[in-house]
């Protein structure tokens, strides 16, 4: 069931006003692909820094013992990173 609602005039400009101001403005398609750019880069970096800071486990002699957690090798980090930037590259 629908209900009616009655607004003065200056209600409306304030409701009005606010929906406005909450809003992004992008007054040109060059600001719209900026940004979205901007956006895409950050996530970048976010994922390329999880990568970088992930520790890996270590080899185990058998399945008693405990794994430790180590430091990736060089080939590790270029690997992990390389999958990141071609996730990116075919978005």
């Amino acid at each position: 069931m629908s209900k009616v609602i009655r607004l003065t005039e200056s209600d409306l400009i304030r409701v009005i006003n606010k929906a406005i101001s909450e809003q992004k403005k992008f007054q040109y398609f060059d600001e719209v692909v900026q940004f979205d750019s901007q956006e895409k880069a950050k996530e970048f970096i976010k994922e390329l820094k999880l990568e970088l800071d992930r520790p890996y486990l270590d080899r185990f002699e058998g399945w008693d013992k405990k794994r430790k957690m180590r430091k990736p090798t060089l080939e590790e980090i270029i690997n992990s990173v390389r999958q990141v930037i071609d996730k990116y590259e075919n978005m």
